[in-house]
């Protein structure tokens, strides 16, 4: 990569999967699951890995992406 050290931010870690009440909701959970296996193929040769838990936000939430990056700043803090 040309980088000393990298650094990677798991949006997915905490997600939660609920029981799919409609064919939207098995689509949702679907693509979750592909998401999930992406990034962790693609978290394999990082040095630092943050992982900040945004299983209370959707994926749509547009309103409070200012509270998902102070979650993501302070748990890069800690």
């Amino acid at each position: 990569m040309g980088a000393e050290y990298t650094i990677g931010v798991d949006l997915n870690a905490y997600r939660n999967y609920e029981r799919p009440e409609n064919i939207l909701d098995i689509l949702n959970n679907t693509l979750e699951i592909a998401l999930k296996h992406l990034a962790n193929v693609n978290l394999t040769d990082i040095d630092l890995l943050i992982q900040p838990n945004l299983a209370e936000f959707s994926r749509s939430d547009t309103e409070n992406t200012d509270k998902m990056i102070e979650r993501g700043y302070q748990t890069a803090k800690d």
